[in-house]
């Protein structure tokens, strides 16, 4: 064997490499047929032709899942389920407490507004269901037979499981049992890779040209990535922010470079003679919206200094950055060279003072963000996660404190940034200084 399941105290039942693992190795391989989709639902399932009357393939396989767990002894899939969790993680499983933790008004009222159309959702089930036993002549209780009964909560669990760990193979909607305990993690690349008969995704490749569902078709995963002995394999899940990684899998991952904060960046309000010019580069940067969501990288960070670049350079270095759009030049490999258009001396000029005022207006804005958005500070947070204290909160609990850590670390950082003398010392004046 070349890998196991294991518990991680924050993701839950992860993978981990019993040995060392080199890129392009098989992980672990499924017949096709075991997989639960649509597809093979309907062709051999306990609920007739109930499936084909459901609209969502969620409801589907939540109905087909639940069937499963109350025939556990019987079922073909027992191994799978009885490793699933009693609980599944997901934000909206937090309470009304642990959600206040995150400290993020906008992303509880997301919880509210997906915890009603998981009832929507269900409300919808009940109707499909009420309509198929009517067109066919069944007792109002047909379904709640097989299934022991059927309520909103098991609904929600089976719709939980599901969503942390649907596979999409080919625009049909899986579960893989065993492969699905693959954890997920943010990731530039992928960790590990699905691969089926045809190519799915860009982080797929094709194994053979045969497409057919038949009892020879297997769903495997490849390693993409060294991984060495005892460490966790992780499934890359895209580009998704922390929120969306919390909603679906209850959990912070531990390194997610699209994460972002939205700050106040408007345009431009002055009504000076060249304000037209100067609303027309920071559009050409990309600043479409009064506000922008910065991530911790070093492109994002230059984002906003060019920015501050833009509304406090001089007429001339506006003028310049006309003459850049005008040609069809990149503005931002351009900037620099505009800002210095028509100084002196850069760190000797009237501008440059302004602009240096305007980078520690900025950076204190930044802290007093910090300060007014959340109740405690980034130090304050990670004595929180530290070993002391650690035990003492659930997991819902750190992951809400990792959640806000994250977006203030973020923020600071940018101040950091915008505070380093350094960004605003271009070598071009220097070099010209020297040589007078």
């Amino acid at each position: 064997m070349r890998v196991a399941p294991a518990q991680d105290s924050e993701m839950g039942r992860g993978v981990i490499a019993l040995r060392n693992i080199t890129v392009g190795e098989l992980l672990i391989q499924i017949p096709k047929r075991r997989a639960l989709c649509r597809a093979s639902l309907q062709t051999d399932s306990p609920f007739g032709s109930l499936l084909s009357n459901i609209r969502s393939d969620s409801d589907m396989l939540a109905l087909s899942v639940l069937h499963e767990l109350v025939n556990i002894n019987d079922s073909d899939y027992a191994p799978w389920l009885r490793l699933l969790p009693a609980t599944p993680s997901s934000l909206l499983l937090f309470t009304e407490e642990e959600l206040e933790a995150l400290e993020d008004p906008e992303a509880v009222k997301t919880v509210h507004t997906e915890r009603h159309k998981m009832w929507l959702s269900w409300t919808t089930l009940l109707t499909d269901i009420g309509r198929y036993t009517t067109d066919n002549g069944l007792p109002s209780d047909w379904l709640d037979a097989k299934l022991l009964g059927l309520d909103f909560p098991s609904y929600v669990w089976a719709r939980l499981l599901i969503g942390s760990r649907g596979w999409l193979v080919k625009n049909s909607l899986y579960l893989v049992p065993m492969a699905d305990f693959f954890n997920f993690g943010a990731y530039e690349q992928p960790t590990s890779q699905l691969v089926d008969s045809k190519v799915v995704s860009r982080h797929h490749v094709v194994q053979d040209e045969d497409d057919s569902d038949s009892d020879s078709a297997l769903i495997q995963v490849l390693s993409e990535r060294t991984t060495a002995e005892g460490e966790e394999i992780f499934v890359a899940d895209g580009q998704a922010r922390d929120l969306v990684y919390l909603m679906h899998h209850g959990f912070v991952p531990r390194i997610n470079a699209v994460e972002c904060v939205s700050i106040p960046m408007p345009i431009l309000d002055s009504q000076e003679r060249m304000a037209g010019y100067r609303i027309r580069l920071v559009k050409a940067l990309g600043f479409k919206e009064a506000e922008f969501c910065v991530s911790g990288s070093v492109t994002d960070q230059q984002q906003v200094l060019n920015w501050l670049l833009i509304r406090h350079m001089s007429e001339a270095g506006v003028e310049c950055g006309k003459r850049v759009l005008l040609s069809g030049l990149d503005l931002r490999s351009e900037l620099s060279r505009c800002a210095q258009t028509g100084f002196v001396g850069w760190f000797y000029s009237i501008d440059n003072e302004d602009l240096n005022q305007a980078r520690i207006d900025f950076s204190r804005f930044l802290h007093e963000v910090i300060s007014t958005r959340w109740s405690t500070t980034i130090l304050q947070d990670v004595s929180l996660l530290s070993q002391r204290t650690y035990r003492s909160l659930n997991a819902n609990r750190r992951s809400a404190i990792r959640y806000r850590l994250r977006q203030k670390q973020i923020l600071s950082d940018l101040a950091s940034y915008i505070e380093a003398p350094t960004m605003f010392a271009y070598p071009g004046p220097l070099l010209a200084r020297s040589e007078l």
